[in-house]
């Protein structure tokens, strides 16, 4: 063989060893990356089935925090509905109580004419007595008269007897039911500040705006205050219901009855079972 033709063959060898090398090199590449890709593929789904999974959770999350909240809107309307109801029966038993004090006025009235009346018939009966010339007739008059005046004396006593035990009653009524307004009023109160503590509006139509002051003045007699009222987004309106609170504890409930024009609010209050009541410097707030 000539020396071209070897260094042909050479050349050939040479070529073919190189063809191979390259070759093997692709070849493992190609696997690696095969297998970098079905990692990849696998890290994928795996994260696919991971947020499909905190998808569905955070759903019914969602689902079970609507339910609450459309139970809890259900017992706040439950609650101001039996509110108003309990309302109307307080003044129907004021009414009442008004009547039945009218009453047992007029029944004392009668009461005392009905003594005067006995006393002056027992002065004329002594005086009957006293007098020899008095008639029979006379006397029998003087005592008839006395015994119907008795008699009517002790159906006034009968009927004043009554009427106190029904004045007691009423009385007793008209307590429990202003105790369970005032319930009623703590209850919704405690349910709003439950909502809108966890991050929840409550929804409800009948709320009034998020509005805070302080107590500025509390009367010496009788259950009234003043508020001074922030400037918010809307102002103070007469019936709208402030908790009175101190150091995170409730004190006391109370509705606004009449705006000044300087931001005060003048409002009556009602003392929170186990309280002493509210005192200056206090913080006030419809809801939070």
């Amino acid at each position: 063989m000539s020396t071209i033709g070897r260094i042909f063959v050479v050349l050939n060898l040479l070529l073919s060893g190189g063809f191979l090398y390259f070759a093997g090199v692709h070849l493992t590449n190609q696997t690696d990356l095969q297998q970098t890709l079905e990692t990849e593929r696998e890290e994928r789904s795996q994260r696919e089935d991971k947020l499909s999974s905190d998808l569905q959770s955070a759903q019914d999350k969602l689902a079970d925090a609507t339910n609450g909240l459309t139970a809890t809107e259900g017992l706040l309307n439950a609650a101001a509905n039996e509110r108003d109801q309990l309302k109307d029966a307080n003044e129907t038993l004021q009414s009442t109580l008004q009547q039945i004090n009218g009453q047992v006025t007029s029944m004392s009235s009668s009461w005392n004419q009905i003594q005067g009346k006995l006393e002056s018939v027992e002065q004329q009966l002594t005086r009957t007595r006293e007098t020899a010339s008095t008639s029979e007739q006379e006397r029998n008059e003087a005592v008839r008269e006395k015994n119907e005046a008795v008699a009517e004396l002790a159906d006034v006593r009968q009927d004043l007897s009554n009427t106190e035990a029904d004045k007691a009653s009423l009385q007793s009524t008209y307590e429990d039911t202003v105790q369970t307004l005032q319930e009623r009023e703590l209850l919704i109160e405690a349910l709003r500040q439950r909502l809108v503590a966890a991050g929840i509006d409550p929804g409800v139509s009948n709320l009034v705006p998020a509005l805070s002051g302080s107590v500025i003045r509390v009367e010496p007699s009788g259950n009234y205050l003043t508020l001074r009222v922030q400037e918010g987004d809307q102002p103070v309106q007469v019936g709208y219901t402030f908790s009175i609170a101190s150091g995170g504890r409730l004190k006391a409930v109370a509705t606004v009855s009449e705006v000044y024009t300087n931001g005060a609010a003048f409002c009556t209050f009602r003392t929170v079972s186990g309280s002493a009541g509210p005192e200056v410097g206090d913080e006030a707030f419809t809801r939070r």
